[in-house]
């Protein structure tokens, strides 16, 4: 705030006369100060919009005394009033004020605005009417030529200065359009980088569904282990049952083989007994006899269904063991279904967290491309601006060209003679 303090004095000082240029060129001195005031802190804080806006209202004071500093050197070309020197002061400082804010050099720019206003007062003072006085009035003294030959050489100081000024100015607006080269590739990098990240996104959901549809299948095989089991412990029990079956028809063969056994002794105990009863006992022979063969039948039988039935018990003893064997291998089975199915749960955990990030990523990207933008967009007007002050101060070089093209020797005769015209009036 001290940097105001100055201007603030020459506003409230400028205000309390009566005097529309004084208060114009004062106003426009503190909105100058106020735009580089602005301008540091926006530099401390790193507020980009500040420093636009510091930057505008800056350029804008400046344009307004770059008006009057045109005027000032116009009256110098074409002179019409003694105080065109003081005049070209102003335009002096108005260079220093210049340099200052191209180089950010705040301190010298407040003290440029302070010369200004100085020599602004100088001329508001001289062009207001003077009091009445009693004391005889003494013609204006001609200016010597040693004072045109300083503005001569101030001159060619002022041409000099703006050549660095223009330099400066060219080297700043090269760098605003690298920058804006710069910021253009940021965008498109930023562009590419939605676009892999899109890409990314869309894979991320293309790997859930497919995880869930994994899932959902995992699920269905679990069912049909499940299913497998119960189908295999069913046949485990109807095999048993068949055994105990077969062991119970292996005690009635035994019961039958006995049977059979006890029939044939018997046959042969009949026969043996017809034998002795001679003529009457043929016929009781002959069914001894046939009972006889049917016992032996029967017995040859009994040991064919008992063979059978080893062979069935042999069979069933094997597939009890295959039946254990494949209910074991689908209690493994389930066991790495579901195994399975909780290492596909937190895969599609894993999977939709990592969608989760990369839209979260995307989002930030966007973010920061549409600030980018913006970015872009207050660059370019720093560009136009930069190039509008370089074109300033290309006009104020050509105005101090055309003044330093001013031939010495006829303006002091000029002079000269009108100082004489009007000393003989």
């Amino acid at each position: 705030m001290n940097r105001l303090f100055l201007p603030g004095i020459i506003l409230l000082t400028a205000y309390l006369i009566d005097n529309v240029s004084a208060r114009f060129v004062a106003a426009l001195i503190f909105l100058i100060a106020f735009g580089i005031s602005l301008q540091i802190k926006a530099l401390r804080v790193e507020s980009f919009a500040g420093i636009v806006f510091s930057l505008a209202l800056i350029v804008l004071g400046s344009d307004a005394l770059g008006w009057l500093a045109v005027c000032g050197l116009t009256s110098l070309i074409y002179p019409t009033q003694p105080q065109q020197q003081i005049v070209y002061g102003g335009v002096i400082a108005l260079g220093s004020l210049t340099s200052a804010v191209i180089g950010q050099q705040w301190d010298t720019a407040i003290l440029g605005l302070g010369v200004i206003a100085a020599h602004q007062w100088t001329i508001f003072m001289r062009e207001s009417p003077p009091k009445p006085s009693t004391t005889p009035q003494v013609p204006p003294q001609p200016l010597p030529t040693q004072s045109l030959n300083s503005l001569q050489k101030t001159t060619q100081l002022i041409q000099q200065i703006l050549n660095n000024r223009t330099q400066d100015a060219q080297e700043q607006a090269a760098i605003i359009q690298s920058a804006n080269r710069q910021m253009d590739q940021f965008l498109t990098q930023a562009e590419n980088i939605k676009e892999q990240i899109r890409q990314i996104t869309r894979i991320a959901q293309e790997s859930t569904a497919l995880s869930t549809q994994g899932q959902s299948a995992l699920e269905q095989v679990t069912q049909s282990m499940d299913q497998i089991r119960e189908q295999v412990e069913s046949i485990a029990r109807a095999i048993v049952t068949l055994g105990k079956l077969t062991r119970r028809i292996d005690q009635i063969i035994s019961s039958v083989t006995e049977i059979a056994t006890q029939s044939n002794l018997l046959a042969l105990n009949a026969s043996i007994e017809a034998a002795r009863a001679g003529t009457h006992g043929r016929g009781f022979a002959i069914v001894a006899d046939e009972v006889r063969s049917l016992s032996q039948q029967s017995t040859q039988a009994a040991n064919q269904v008992q063979a059978l039935l080893n062979e069935i018990e042999t069979a069933v003893d094997r597939t009890m063991q295959a039946t254990e064997i494949g209910i074991s291998g689908v209690e493994v089975g389930t066991d790495m279904s579901q195994q399975a199915s909780q290492t596909m749960l937190r895969l599609i955990d894993f999977i939709t967290q990592t969608a989760q990030a990369v839209n979260t990523i995307y989002q930030t990207v966007d973010e920061q491309a549409r600030r980018l933008d913006d970015i872009a967009i207050d660059m370019d007007r720093m560009d136009r601006i930069s190039q509008k002050a370089l074109q300033q101060l290309h006009d104020i070089h050509q105005l101090s060209g055309k003044l330093s093209d001013i031939e010495i020797e006829p303006a002091a005769q000029n002079q000269q003679a009108a100082q004489e015209q009007l000393s003989r009036g």
